[in-house]
């Protein structure tokens, strides 16, 4: 009996060696490439003993959530009520707060100045839940809840339309006054979109050694072209935040009240544009001339970076302020050896949305009426991105599959960017991610896996 288990035994390590060789051997993806859909198989369903000895200790440090752009809620004052809210809408029986949206416009302009709420622990007794803008983060605030009792739990609200770096520094002082009541000299870390940039930036700019495990969801580390056709045209995709179909609506007609001016105002917003790094892979055109007299033809020629920069250097301006050239100094200073600091964070986690229509690349036209108005004619689109962020940029350019124990800390979801956080329009509740997260969380994360790939056109 025991010769046959030993038999077992050395068959599955031949396997698992079998496997590490293939892993290594394997050609990388290229950059834009039609991303794997992956049917994962967990090694502690077919050989427990080595996975419980892989295991590490759960550390049951606090956790904080970042949300992304436009996901905290934002006051007129420190006295946090509901009547000195200004953003976002609250919902009272599907009825909407229609003088909130009525006034959007006005209220967050970077003239005025705006608070989020501080954190609270959540698992607190008799704690109040933070949830972000229109409830968005429910599912995921809930689900951490509900795995780590034992834990403090934060939710990290705020002020979307700033500089990134000033957010890290906001974050750092959060962070240093948590641990200054802790027992623990860490933190994790989930952040979902643009938090990921806080992220790097708080790294880049002060340390992560206060940082312990960080998970980031559909991050932009390159930018977004899907920025262009918010700011520009006022679309968005489901991705908004947003409770449901009737959030979607809101969302929409909050960024569409917001109005290009306003939106290009954000400091923020410009660093959601997509960097020279994305640009150099990506199809970006802007109109040259029309041909033909009956029928019009519309023709384009491919833009250099100089001409890109220009576009959006116009664009992204808050007074005095070049909000881009203050966007690429901002992108300069989260890298580190050429990639994002985030990637050399030994501790740092990447969930990545593949398979859904992504916008790619744009077609822009400078001479549209009245005004020479800038705006775009034509969306170009990729499907291997989250619906929101490319795949390419999610991956830092495919950086990310180049990082050390890469097939442990970068994870693949088909599904879209809010999908990645538990909530879409049309899926309902997901939670392979969010339950990805709290493995990571719980130290589970280094259990070795292999795959069988299919591709999906």
């Amino acid at each position: 009996m025991k010769t046959m288990e030993n038999g077992k035994r050395i068959i599955g390590i031949f396997i698992i060696m079998a496997m590490m060789i293939t892993t290594v051997l394997a050609p990388a993806l290229p950059v834009g490439a039609a991303e794997p859909v992956a049917a994962e198989y967990e090694l502690s369903d077919l050989m427990p003993e080595m996975y419980d000895a892989v295991n590490e200790t759960i550390v049951n440090r606090p956790i904080i959530i970042i949300p992304g752009i436009m996901g905290s809620n934002l006051y007129s004052s420190q006295n946090f009520t509901a009547r000195n809210r200004v953003y976002a809408p609250n919902f009272s029986n599907n009825l909407l707060d229609l003088r909130l949206i009525a006034l959007l416009r006005r209220n967050v302009s970077m003239r005025n100045t705006l608070f989020p709420r501080p954190m609270e622990n959540m698992n607190a007794p008799n704690a109040r839940m933070e949830y972000g803008a229109l409830d968005w983060y429910q599912f995921l605030v809930d689900y951490l809840i509900t795995a780590f009792p034992e834990r403090e739990i934060f939710f990290f609200s705020y002020d979307f339309r700033q500089d990134n770096r000033i957010t890290a520094a906001y974050l750092y002082e959060g962070v240093t006054h948590l641990l200054s009541k802790s027992d623990f000299d860490k933190v994790d870390i989930v952040a979902h979109s643009m938090g990921g940039l806080i992220v790097a930036g708080y790294i880049s700019q002060f340390t992560g050694d206060t940082l312990g495990r960080v998970v980031t969801m559909g991050t932009p580390y390159e930018g977004a072209p899907q920025v262009f056709d918010t700011v520009l045209q006022g679309n968005v995709n489901e991705s908004l935040p947003g409770n449901g179909l009737l959030g979607t609506l809101v969302g929409l007609t909050l960024l569409r009240r917001l109005g290009t001016d306003v939106a290009s105002e954000f400091p923020a917003v410009a660093q959601l544009a997509p960097t020279q790094a994305y640009f150099s892979e990506a199809p970006f055109y802007q109109f040259s001339h029309t041909t033909g007299r009956l029928i019009r033809r519309r023709h384009y020629t491919e833009m250099s970076y100089e001409q890109y920069f220009n576009i959006l250097d116009s664009l992204f301006r808050w007074e005095e302020r070049h909000n881009f050239q203050e966007a690429v100094e901002f992108h300069q200073s989260i890298q580190a050896n050429g990639v994002s600091a985030l990637a050399n964070h030994e501790d740092a986690y990447f969930a990545i949305g593949i398979n859904q229509r992504t916008i790619s690349g744009v077609r822009f036209d400078a001479t549209a009426f009245p005004q020479n108005r800038l705006r775009i004619t034509d969306l170009i689109y990729e499907h291997h991105g989250d619906g929101t962020v490319p795949y390419a940029s999610q991956t830092m350019m495919g950086l990310l599959n180049q990082i050390p124990r890469a097939n442990e800390r970068v994870r693949r979801f088909d599904t879209c960017h809010s999908g990645l956080v538990g909530r879409t329009v049309n899926q309902g509740e997901s939670s392979d991610a969010v339950s990805w997260v709290v493995d990571v969380l719980r130290g589970n994360a280094k259990a070795p896996r292999f795959k069988m790939w299919s591709y999906k056109a």
